[in-house]
């Protein structure tokens, strides 16, 4: 109760209010719409902001939007938008943005029609998975948008309300423009699932980077087998656990196997595919990085 209080406080010292509705991200001054209600919302991103302590995710995003230049942009699990509405592109990349999430919707639509590239994105509102269907089970959590999921929970069902919504394998509802593939993934234990939906469109570009979280306990939960995963990517990707710019380490299939992740807590992988993404991740890591936004921002100039 009283970690919330001094949240609270932080929360209206930097933006005038308790619950602000729309906010500007620091590392590119982009603007989205917030329901400041949302749990998630007040811990990793008023929160995050008020303290000048920024998610790894949105360290990653801006700095490899400025080194890897794609072309085509997915983000899957989009919530308020922070990395797909949170950049400023190069000129004529295509963006996709996945939401399942009903409730979140209407707030990503008019942060998009605020942008003066609204014509360059595509939003889904669909789960993605393996396979398209006409409606799959998605739990909604009671405690914030973030740890919603189309993976059966294993915690009590008085935390969450159980909807049906569509899915879809994104592969056949994305073409992709241009060589380089910029990708987040970040859907609560169902990843791998939309990584394979994701085939196609990756083998058609012709450098891939992207950020996807894992988590060990989720994706058991989703069915997946660590070990043939950790194979899998190794030989698909170069494979980096993602901490900042500053901390990345390069990660073979036994490191991955034994990687070490407190329970039910996720860590961020890079995956990097192709010469161009290669590249950029070397670059970008080389030059270090910080979790402030000060920091992020004096390496991106």
């Amino acid at each position: 109760m009283f970690n919330r209080f001094r949240r609270n406080l932080r929360i209206r010292r930097v933006f005038g209010t308790l619950n602000p509705t729309q906010v500007e991200l620091p590392l590119t001054k982009c603007c989205i719409e917030v329901n400041p209600l949302d749990g998630r919302v007040r811990r990793m991103l008023l929160n995050a902001i008020a303290t000048n302590r920024l998610p790894a995710v949105q360290r990653f995003w801006a700095r490899a939007v400025s080194e890897f230049a794609p072309t085509t942009v997915v983000d899957v699990g989009v919530n308020y938008g922070e990395c797909a509405l949170g950049a400023h592109y190069p000129a004529g990349c295509a963006v996709f943005g996945v939401e399942a999430n009903p409730s979140i919707w209407p707030y990503i639509h008019r942060t998009l029609a605020k942008r003066a590239d609204r014509a360059n994105f595509t939003i889904i509102e669909s789960a993605a998975s393996d396979r398209s269907e006409s409606g799959i089970r998605f739990w909604l959590s009671s405690g914030g948008s973030g740890t919603s999921t189309t993976v059966q929970p294993t915690l009590r069902a008085a935390d969450w309300q159980v909807i049906d919504v569509p899915a879809v394998r994104l592969d056949e509802r994305i073409t992709p423009r241009g060589d380089r593939l910029l990708l987040k993934i970040d859907v609560e234990g169902a990843d791998l699932r939309v990584l394979r939906g994701l085939s196609r469109v990756i083998d058609a570009t012709a450098s891939t980077l992207a950020i996807v979280e894992y988590c060990p306990d989720r994706l058991r939960d989703a069915g997946e087998d660590l070990s043939n995963v950790a194979t899998q990517l190794c030989e698909q990707y170069s494979v980096w656990q993602f901490r900042d710019w500053n901390d990345v380490k390069r990660l073979n299939a036994a490191e991955l196997r034994s990687l070490t992740v407190p329970k039910d807590r996720a860590t961020d992988l890079v995956l990097a595919r192709g010469d161009a993404a290669i590249d950029a991740m070397r670059r970008a890591s080389t030059a270090g990085g910080s979790k402030t936004a000060a920091g992020v921002c004096q390496a991106l100039s």
